[in-house]
């Protein structure tokens, strides 16, 4: 018994190191907003302000998703994306 218990807490142990750390709020507050701004990037500054006060709920939902869920891996992996296909690649 006490052996299954010892092999079950190492599982454990190893499946959150593999899922590596998790986003913060903060992370995914620039996540989110690189991912809004190359989604608006050629449009004018004026149209980018608007669109995104209008898309501050979902803005939101977005957030909500990613806090504590996404890895910070993921989160850096959209930091570094140039275009929609590189976000799409993470």
């Amino acid at each position: 018994m006490k052996k299954r218990i010892g092999f079950a807490v190492l599982a454990a142990a190893a499946l959150v190191v593999a899922c590596g750390p998790k986003a913060t709020k903060e992370d995914c507050e620039k996540m989110v907003d690189k991912m809004i701004d190359i989604q608006l990037e050629g449009q004018s500054a004026s149209l980018k302000e608007m669109t995104k006060k209008m898309m501050a709920g979902e803005r939101d939902k977005l957030l909500n998703q990613c806090v504590g869920k996404a890895s910070k891996k993921e989160v850096d992996c959209v930091l570094a994306a140039k275009s929609q296909a590189d976000v799409d690649k993470c």
